[in-house]
C-alpha cells in the first residue's frame, strides 16, 4: 500500500465501492466526453465552479472525492491552488497521467483557460486533518451518496472551509423518474440476475449506503452552512433528456466573514 493512503473502515461495502470505481477508473474521464448526463454534469457544476473560484480571487480550493480530478482541473485554471483528495488510487493516477485528455474535455465544454496546478492526494477527510479554515471553495460532487454519515462529512468539510466559504455539492434528486428507475433496477445488477450493459452501468446504485436519499439539509444545519441555491442537473442537454434531472447541485456557504 502507498504510504499517502488512508485505509477506509472494513466492510463489505467499501470494498465493493472501491472495486467499483478501480474498475471504472480508465473509462471515468472520457464519459464527460461520450455520455450526455456526464456533459450535462460538466455544464452545471463546470459554470458553478468557475463563479464561486472567480469570486474569491487567490481561492484554495479542495476537491472532495474529485476522483480523477475534472473539476480539480478546471478550478486549477483561477485558482492559487487545489488539492484532489480521493479515495481511488487508481482514480487519482489516471487522472494524473492523462492530464491533456481532461484538458481537451474541458476545452471543448468552453474552459478553454490554461490548465494550473493540481495536488492529488490518497485517502479520505482524515488526512486533512490540520486544514481547517484553510479552503474557500470545496467541493463534494457527486460523493454525499456514497457516505454512511452525511451529517460527518459535511460537519468536516464545513470546518475545512473559512468563514464565508463556499461548499458545492452534487447530490442525488430522490423524486427523479430517473431515481425510481435505479432504485428498480440497482439490485438486479447487483445480483448478477440481468447481464445487459444498459443495466450492469447502473450498478452503482447498489452500493450507496442510503440509496438516493442524501439527508444534505440536515447536515447542512447542523454543520451552520447556508443553502445559497440549488440548480437541477439534466440527464442530457438536448431532447427527451433534458426533462429529467435526476441530480440537483447545492450550494451552501459557512456562516460569519472573513476580516483576515
Amino acid at each position: 500500500m502507498d504510504d499517502d493512503v488512508v485505509s477506509a473502515p472494513s466492510s463489505s461495502l467499501v470494498a465493493a465501492q472501491d472495486r467499483h470505481f478501480e474498475e471504472r477508473a480508465s473509462t471515468w474521464t472520457r464519459r464527460y466526453r461520450t455520455h450526455p448526463s456526464f456533459q450535462a454534469r460538466l455544464a452545471v457544476v463546470g459554470e458553478a465552479v468557475d463563479r464561486a473560484v472567480t469570486e474569491a480571487p487567490g481561492a484554495r480550493v479542495l476537491d472532495y472525492g474529485g476522483g480523477t480530478g475534472i473539476f480539480s482541473e478546471l478550478a486549477a485554471q483561477r485558482a492559487a491552488s487545489v488539492v484532489c483528495v480521493d479515495r481511488s488510487l487508481p482514480m487519482l493516477r489516471y487522472g494524473k497521467t492523462h492530464r491533456s485528455e481532461i484538458v481537451e474535455i474541458l476545452a471543448s465544454a468552453g474552459f478553454s483557460r490554461p490548465p494550473g496546478a493540481v495536488l492529488r492526494v490518497a485517502g479520505d477527510e482524515r488526512v486533512l486533518g490540520r486544514a481547517a479554515g484553510t479552503f474557500d471553495v470545496v467541493m463534494a460532487i457527486a460523493v454525499l451518496e456514497y457516505v454512511d454519515d452525511c451529517a460527518r462529512v459535511v460537519g468536516r468539510l464545513a470546518t475545512l472551509l473559512r468563514p464565508g466559504g463556499v461548499l458545492l455539492a452534487m447530490v442525488p434528486e430522490p423524486r427523479s423518474p430517473m431515481r425510481w428507475a435505479q432504485r428498480v433496477v440497482g439490485p438486479l445488477a447487483a445480483s448478477g440476475r440481468v447481464r445487459s450493459a444498459r443495466v450492469t452501468d447502473q450498478s452503482f446504485a447498489a452500493i450507496r449506503p442510503h440509496g438516493d436519499r442524501v439527508l444534505w439539509r440536515q447536515a447542512a444545519s447542523d454543520a451552520e452552512l447556508h443553502v445559497q441555491g440549488t440548480v437541477a442537473i439534466p440527464l442530457g442537454d438536448s431532447g427527451v433528456r433534458a426533462l429529467f434531472h435526476p441530480s440537483i447541485l447545492v450550494r451552501l456557504q459557512r456562516a460569519g466573514l472573513d476580516l483576515g
